[in-house]
């Protein structure tokens, strides 16, 4: 496999207070991707894909904005860094956000549910052609970099197998860096939930699922008592989606603005709720 060419500009002196790696120390702009030959931006970020991690973030808290004219540049910017990432996930995260905002948007339009029915009819009809259809696009999008798609494959068996052979219940508690034959990675960065399992075994990954699994549950519950559940649902996506493709503790400083909104929405949904049944109480 030949590796990505970058350009370094410098490596920051806090590195030398060590952590994961010097990815997250050294400015590198971009990236040449050999397959394509195309560059790929990092911009303030460690590695490419969490740049379009960052578009999709950006792209949730524009659409939130009230003045028209912020909310368009917010958006055509959100766009320029998950188009200029050339990350897939980041693109098929994006068209699943855009979806739900479109819901969201037209959740209490009767019109939304008459067109839904004749679809949902449609579905079962050409449920086979449309399996069909689905494997396909999954061929080709892991296809479009097979190179890479086939080290997060072996980091992942690497991450399973050592796992359940070594550490199954707490496990290996530090990160370590693979063989050559996946370009060195470390093991489980590429996966949030294999990362758990091989650093922090099944408790970390209990841990982190159900707090997860809780808050779609409590916002999907309360979808309609305040605008800003709905967002926490759309941060709730993101970052389940991202769990799938990187490993979301080592990018939390990156991501935080997502956690932030997530509590205020816990609060607002629980101080809303409160206010209600005490009005419920006096009556």
């Amino acid at each position: 496999m030949v590796t990505q060419i970058t350009y370094p500009l410098y490596i920051s002196p806090l590195s030398i207070f060590s952590g994961a790696g010097l990815e997250f120390f050294t400015i590198t702009l971009y990236e040449i991707d050999p397959g394509s030959g195309m560059p790929r931006w990092r911009f303030f970020t460690p590695w490419a894909p969490a740049a379009g991690m960052m578009g999709n973030l950006f792209f949730i808290c524009a659409l939130q904005e009230k003045d028209n004219r912020y909310k368009a540049w917010g958006i055509i910017g959100s766009l320029c860094l998950i188009l200029m990432s050339q990350s897939r996930l980041a693109l098929a995260c994006f068209l699943v956000l855009f979806i739900y905002f479109m819901f969201v948007k037209q959740l209490k339009n009767p019109w939304l549910y008459f067109a839904g029915a004749p679809i949902v009819m449609l579905v079962g009809f050409f449920g086979t052609d449309l399996i069909t259809l689905i494997d396909e696009l999954t061929r080709r999008f892991t296809a479009y970099r097979a190179a890479s798609s086939r080290v997060r494959s072996t980091l992942a068996d690497i991450a399973i197998q050592r796992w359940l052979n070594e550490a199954p219940i707490w496990g290996h508690g530090v990160v370590e860096r693979g063989t050559h034959l996946v370009e060195y990675m470390l093991i489980g960065t590429h996966h949030t939930w294999y990362g758990l399992l091989f650093i922090k075994g099944i408790i970390g990954l209990i841990s982190f699922a159900l707090p997860l699994i809780i808050s779609f549950i409590y916002f999907i519950l309360n979808f309609t008592v305040t605008s800003l559940a709905q967002t926490a649902i759309a941060m709730l996506i993101l970052l389940s989606l991202y769990s799938f493709g990187e490993n979301l503790e080592i990018l939390v400083y990156l991501f935080w603005p997502s956690m932030l909104i997530i509590g205020l929405a816990h609060k607002e949904v629980a101080q809303n709720n409160a206010l209600q049944n005490a009005e419920l109480t006096k009556a």
